[in-house]
């Protein structure tokens, strides 16, 4: 399922055309029918804040996402054709274009949100290799430690310096 985020704000800047309790509701629909979800899950994009961000990881408690076979922390890939494209343009973060991917580079508006997708990529490259072998149990088990992290750090990053504090 293509969830994406569990932030409105973030779902209007993807162009989703769905709310944050539609998507609850997918979930809990599916779950009620026996099926196995995994879900499509953009947790950082450029113009995100911590405050976003904080609402991604209240959805994936309130929903259980993170004992879904989901990888939940990744960024966005800005595409070609997505409206998403004119909004990082028309703020400045839009930069050269990726022939191969039919992508752009983009940088991130906030500081902090660079800073903390800098250090989960830093982890997750760790244990991305490792979690690609192991039994899914285990594997569960890496990412509700991957959950676990995001929360500690979302919450000392917005304890320790202020929403969007440092904003590029």
């Amino acid at each position: 399922m293509g969830i994406e985020s569990g932030s409105r704000t973030q779902l209007q800047r993807f162009g989703k055309g769905v709310t944050v309790e539609e998507n609850e509701k997918a979930i809990d629909v599916l779950r009620e029918f026996d099926f196995e979800v995994e879900v499509g899950f953009i947790f950082f994009d450029y113009m995100a804040t911590m405050s976003e961000l904080m609402e991604n990881l209240q959805f994936i408690e309130r929903t259980s996402l993170y004992t879904t076979d989901s990888r939940l922390f990744g960024a966005l890939r800005v595409q070609e054709g997505s409206r998403y494209v004119s909004l990082a343009k028309k703020k400045g973060l839009l930069r050269d274009k990726n022939e191969d991917f039919l992508g752009y580079r983009c940088v991130f508006q906030h500081a902090n949100v660079a800073d903390l997708e800098r250090v989960f990529v830093q982890w997750e490259r760790v244990t991305v290799k490792l979690v690609r072998v192991i039994p899914k149990e285990l594997r569960m088990e890496i990412y509700k430690m991957n959950f676990m992290l995001m929360k500690e750090l979302v919450t000392d990053f917005i304890d320790n310096s202020g929403e969007n504090k440092g904003a590029i």
